[in-house]
Order: structure tokens, then C-alpha cells, then sequence
């Protein structure tokens, strides 16, 4: 009997071990793995040296472990992976790339260096650490791209890694890694994207399409991601931001009447992640263009230069505030006598109401607690007198919006 519970132990211990799978003739050997310690699980092929330059690069079949080591300080070892080519038809709604989700893990903390390269060996993206998560890496059907890796930092006892690369078609309005700088930014064809915050300090670039009449305002919102806190930012032609807000991990941002250039046919906006990253959760980006309504602000208007202006046939204006948001208005045609301002509360929001002179220099300020009004006192009307309205930095006004009236006796 003790021979038998032996025996079956035994077959139990060999059975959570590599299992050959058949393969081609010819071909690296492929197995098994069951064992979550052993890194990446699932149906693995080993690495063959020598592979340490483009010409002698191994294929990196999709969906197989790849196991690995970096056998010394000086070593490389390079794979290559390609979709196949297809042509675009209408169910990929004008889609022509693919998003490949790479994985590479070392075994017992070597610092790595990941660098994804193009056919004509420029690197692409570059990673260092000792567990990457790339998720959505773009690439063109039917061109072939390159995987180079090497140890970043001094090696350490045990220098084996696992690399897994996954590949699906890109969703309709998939942002397409790299896109960290302006120059390669993502062009969308419609007003909403996705994508990934996929390692710290991650800044995706977009560019989306206006198609818009006159005296109309854009409107954006982004989903909030788990762990991550963003920052949505518009920008023009010049570089220069026109809108830009951000918030605390996970909290969804929003930017409304956004007024744009004239001649800007385009939307260039920047996602970045100031902390945090997050490789299984999209962010999904949605805009939409809409009316200007009369007495409601236009922005930017958060400084002097940029200030709505309000005249003495409509003293009422309303608006819209986000977390670090400033909406700064100039007085106009008001003529002489006494100018004082009522900003209605909003339930739940501090609000803050500042006069300043044409200069921007301070002349009033009063703040009120939640949800109460806030009043300035009377003053003689002075030519370019602005006012200027916030919130406490941890309140938001998505959906209410405030009511600033102009008063004159």
C-alpha cells in the first residue's frame, strides 16, 4: 500500500512539469507549463542562440511563452513577429493596424531593457524594469517588427525571462502605441477613443476631427481609470494648451465649452498619466460638439488676455467648473455709477469670487462654504474691471453650472 501512495505521488509531482507537445520537424521544442512560479503560463518554446542580432532573430510565434536568459552582460537577444497581411474591408471600419499586448517578466528580479524596434531597426518603444507590460502596441499587417532585449543593470544569479506576445485587431478608435509625442499623434476618425495608461508617466497623443459649424463648443470627457491619475489636456496649432484639467486617481475628467481657433480643423489632445498606470483597463475618451448658447461662457478664458467679456445688455453669465479651473470675465459698456457681483451657490460647492483691475491685479475676494453666495460689494465702475470665479481644488461642477450676476446702482 505505502509502495502505491508513493508511486501515485510520484506520477502527480511529474504531471505538474513540462509536457512536450508535438511540433514540426526541425522545430525548438514546445511544453507546457502549469506551474504559476515558473513565470508566464501557458505553451512555451525556448529560446535558440545565437540570436543576438536582426539577422539571426528568432520568431516570436504569438500566444507561446517564449523562456529565455540572458546568458552576460554583453548579451542581446532579439525575436521578430508579424501579423499577417490582409486587406481593409468595411467591418474593420477603416482600421489598418493591429494591437500586440507583449509581456516580459524576469524570473528573480534581473533588470531588463525592452526595446521595440520597425523593419529598419529605429526603435520604436523602451522600457526598463523587471516586469513590462506593453499592451497595445500598434503595427501594420504583414510588416515585421523586432523584440531586443538585454539586461539593464548587473546580473544577478538567475537571469531567465519569459516573453509572451498576444495580437488582436484594434478596435475602432484605438489609440496606436507609440503615440508619446505630438508628431505621432493617433489620428481618430471619430469623436471618441480608447487605450491604455500602461506604465507611469504615460502620454498618449490624439488627434480627432472637428467638422464644425460656427459659434459651437466642444465638449470632452474621459473615463476614470483605477489607480491612475490623469491629466486631459487641449492644445493648438502653437503647442500651447487651450483647456487642460486633472484629477485624483481614478476620478473621471471632463472639459466643456471649449471654444477652438477657426482655422483649427483638428483636436490635438494629451492624456498623461502623472501617477500610477493600469495594463488591463481602458480609458475611453468622448467628445461632442454642440451649440454655443448665449450667457454662457467660452473657453479658455482663465487669465486677463483671455477673459469672456460682459456687457450691460446681458449682465448674467453662467458656466462650468473643474478641478483647478479659473473662469475670468472683463466688463464692458457698463459706463459710471456702482458695479457690484452676485455669484449664485451650488449645493455641495465652495466657491470663490475675485474683482481685479484691467491689469489682473486683486481688488476683492470673498469665498463662501458649500452651497452658499457669494457677493461683492459695490465699487465705482472702472473701464476693464474682471471678475474672476473657482472652486475649492477638491470640488467639481460637472453638471450644475454657476450664475454670476452683475449688479449696478
Amino acid at each position: 500500500m505505502k509502495i502505491s501512495l508513493f508511486c501515485i505521488a510520484l506520477l502527480l509531482s511529474a504531471c505538474s512539469r513540462r509536457k512536450p507537445l508535438p511540433i514540426k520537424p526541425g522545430g525548438p521544442s514546445v511544453v507546457t507549463v502549469d506551474s504559476p512560479s515558473a513565470g508566464a503560463v501557458g505553451p512555451s518554446v525556448d529560446e535558440l542562440e545565437p540570436n543576438d542580432d536582426v539577422a539571426h532573430a528568432q520568431e516570436l510565434k504569438f500566444d507561446l511563452v517564449l523562456r529565455g536568459s540572458i546568458s552576460g552582460a554583453g548579451d542581446n537577444d532579439l525575436f521578430w513577429f508579424q501579423s499577417p497581411a490582409r486587406s481593409l474591408d468595411s467591418a474593420d471600419g477603416g482600421i489598418d493596424f493591429d494591437e500586440v499586448r507583449i509581456e516580459l517578466r524576469a524570473l528573480s528580479g534581473l533588470h531588463l531593457a525592452l526595446d521595440l524596434l520597425d523593419a529598419e531597426q529605429q526603435t520604436l518603444l523602451a522600457h526598463r524594469s523587471d516586469s513590462i507590460v506593453v499592451p497595445n502596441f500598434g503595427i501594420t499587417p504583414g510588416r515585421r517588427y523586432f523584440v531586443r532585449l538585454a539586461a539593464a543593470d548587473k546580473l544577478v544569479d538567475d537571469n531567465r525571462y519569459t516573453l509572451v506576445a498576444h495580437v488582436a485587431r484594434a478596435r475602432a478608435g484605438s489609440e496606436v502605441e507609440p503615440n508619446d509625442e505630438r508628431s505621432r499623434e493617433t489620428p481618430v476618425l471619430g469623436l471618441s477613443s480608447s487605450g491604455y495608461f500602461g506604465w507611469p508617466s504615460d502620454t498618449d497623443w490624439l488627434r480627432l476631427p472637428l467638422n464644425r459649424g460656427t459659434d459651437r463648443v466642444l465638449q470632452f470627457e474621459l473615463t476614470g481609470v483605477s489607480g491612475v491619475a490623469c491629466e486631459l489636456s487641449i492644445v493648438g496649432d502653437s503647442g500651447l494648451p487651450i483647456a487642460a484639467t486633472r484629477g485624483k486617481p481614478g476620478a473621471e475628467l471632463r472639459l466643456r465649452n471649449i471654444g477652438l481657433p477657426d482655422k483649427l480643423t483638428d483636436a490635438h489632445v494629451m492624456l498623461h498619466a502623472r501617477s500610477g498606470a493600469n495594463v488591463e483597463e481602458r480609458w475611453v475618451l468622448r467628445a461632442s460638439v454642440e451649440p454655443w448658447l448665449e450667457g454662457t461662457e467660452r473657453e479658455p478664458n482663465d487669465s486677463a488676455t483671455t477673459a469672456n467679456l460682459i456687457n450691460a445688455a446681458s449682465p448674467t453669465v453662467s458656466g462650468f467648473l473643474w478641478p483647478g479651473d479659473v473662469d475670468v470675465f472683463r466688463l464692458q459698456g457698463f459706463g459710471d455709477g456702482l458695479i457690484g457681483a452676485r455669484l449664485e451657490g451650488i449645493s455641495g460647492i465652495g466657491l470663490r469670487l475675485e474683482r481685479l483691475d484691467e491689469t489682473g491685479k486683486g481688488m476683492q475676494r470673498v469665498e463662501g462654504g458649500a452651497g452658499k453666495d457669494v457677493e461683492l460689494a459695490p465699487l465705482p465702475a472702472k473701464a476693464g474691471t474682471l471678475f474672476r470665479i473657482s472652486a475649492r481644488p477638491q470640488d467639481t461642477v460637472f453638471e450644475t453650472p454657476y450664475r454670476l450676476n452683475i449688479t449696478t446702482k
